[in-house]
């Protein structure tokens, strides 16, 4: 009679360990889902990202043809902002996990 609790309290181990161990996998697959909120929410940030980078080089061709003080101070300015812009957003990207290819963007 003692042998069959002994069986019954390993069974009943086993479930539970059976149980914690699903459990455990659909707490996995649960923080794992990447939601449609989730997937436009990088699209826009990727978005960003390659339209800061389009700011900062066409704010860069526009230093190029400026000839006035002015004019230079102002794209430096430009320059520097659309830069820290692009800067941030990457940083963001990466804290999120999201990895981007610049190179795969069209330019």
């Amino acid at each position: 009679m003692n042998l069959n609790i002994q069986k019954q309290e390993k069974l009943k181990e086993h479930k539970s360990y059976i149980f914690q161990r699903v459990f455990n996998f659909l707490n996995i697959i649960k923080s794992n889902e990447f939601t449609e909120k989730d997937a436009i929410e990088t699209q826009n940030l990727i978005e960003s990202i390659i339209k800061a980078k389009k700011e900062w080089i066409e704010a860069s061709e526009d230093f190029n043809y400026a000839v006035d003080k002015e004019m230079i101070d102002y794209f430096t300015y430009k320059i520097k902002a659309y830069e820290a812009r692009y800067e941030y957003l990457l940083r963001i990207a990466k804290e999120k996990g999201i990895k981007y290819d610049a190179k795969l963007t069209k330019k």
